[in-house]
């Protein structure tokens, strides 16, 4: 149970740690939030940064190291393809994880 919690914790901070990752560019900004939109790229990279370090300590925290840099890496290759699918086909489901204050 312990362990499929701290799965599960670093599977959603890979999520939003690509989210905001992909928020801090100008161009998915715009395309989310519309035309007059700027992002505060320096906030969402740290905080993207902050969520990946989150991320790695939650994996390593469920299992051993090796499996933990396995499933990491799975997890943060799975994030960056939902993320992208999500800005091709639904830019409103990015919107909710993204608050407003991100952005000017």
């Amino acid at each position: 149970m312990n362990e499929v919690f701290w799965l599960i914790a670093g599977a959603v901070c890979s999520f939003l740690a690509m989210v905001w990752l992909s928020m801090a560019m100008q161009s998915n900004c715009k395309l989310v939030f519309g035309r007059d939109a700027k992002p505060n790229s320096m906030f969402l990279r740290s905080l993207s940064v902050l969520a990946l370090i989150v991320s790695g300590m939650c994996c390593l925290q469920a299992d051993h190291a090796s499996m933990a840099i396995l499933v990491w890496f799975m997890y943060l290759t799975s994030a960056a393809f939902i993320v992208s699918m999500l800005l091709s086909y639904k830019q409103s489901i990015i919107r909710l994880f993204t608050p407003r204050t991100f952005i000017y």
